[in-house]
């Protein structure tokens, strides 16, 4: 797992990097599925054109061919010249086997994702806030502050510009071992597709191997409160359940809570429904 997220945050930083050149980015990330469904093979890739990699080591004061050696020194990382979209790109690629579901869920957490679910047979990830790229970034907040000096705001307003000039292109493919029945992507046997000039429109994602009839719900448990030990964690429809936790373990339906604090449990549901509530326990 901890392999698997070094090379998740060595692209983003290429990522992020490019995106402040203000030029266009392309990025794919692909799964396979084991035939058991207990791991994956994730297949990352970035690239950017010509100009984008020289104003790129320009800001970093690299030269284009240590830079590139750097990335392809990292140890599962390499970085190929591509022709795509009518230009040569430079694009950075790692493919990690062998990734358990829960580290390949906090993987895409780390591209941005959040309440991230990958199962056998379901998968769902909240969008972050579609606005303009500086804000997703946090880079708007910044702006906001009292304390930047004359030439710190004018720098900050120059990357805010270029980050909102930059294009994201590509597509994130979630694989299963079996046929998916449902999903608000593209379909195409055992895989998904969701195209990244498409979520504009979006607010999660998700995929279902199984068409459920209904959604599973929490029951008898309600924002804020507080309840005595012994309280149970119940769900509605539990046959549409794709994965229940508590506190970010995962747990059965009717599992009695044994010990005061605080809580917070949620639901995902196989037809692409979630639902968390924090609760105390005394």
């Amino acid at each position: 797992m901890k392999k698997f997220r070094k090379v998740v945050l060595v692209l983003m930083v290429c990522l992020f990097a490019v995106l402040g050149t203000g030029c266009g980015v392309y990025a794919n990330v692909k799964t396979s599925m084991n035939q058991g469904g207990t791991k994956v093979s994730v297949t990352e890739s970035f690239g950017w054109d010509e100009k984008s990699i020289e104003e790129l080591c320009g800001i970093i004061d690299m030269s284009k061919d240590e830079f590139i050696g750097q990335i392809s020194n990292t140890e599962g990382v390499s970085c190929k010249r591509k022709k795509m979209y009518g230009e040569y790109y430079y694009v950075v690629t790692t493919t990690v086997k062998g990734v358990k579901l829960s580290a390949a869920e906090e993987g895409m957490e780390d591209l941005g994702l959040s309440d991230v679910c990958y199962t056998s047979d379901c998968f769902y990830a909240k969008l972050p806030a579609m606005g303009s790229m500086s804000e997703m970034l946090g880079y708007d907040e910044l702006l906001d502050k009292d304390n930047l000096s004359a030439e710190e705001r004018k720098q900050l307003e120059q990357l805010v510009e270029e980050l909102n000039n930059a294009e994201l292109h590509g597509n994130l493919t979630i694989a299963f071992n079996k046929p998916v029945k449902a999903s608000n992507g593209e379909i195409d046997g055992k895989t998904v597709t969701w195209s990244y000039d498409k979520l504009s429109k979006q607010k999660y994602l998700y995929a279902s191997t199984k068409n459920a009839k209904s959604t599973a719900k929490i029951s008898g448990i309600a924002k804020n409160k507080t309840y005595k030990i012994g309280k149970k964690i119940a769900v509605k429809n539990p046959s549409s359940v794709a994965k229940l936790t508590l506190n970010g373990k995962a747990v059965k339906n009717g599992t009695a809570i044994t010990a005061p604090g605080s809580y917070t449990v949620k639901v995902w549901s196989m037809d692409g429904k979630y639902q968390q509530i924090k609760f105390k326990v005394k």
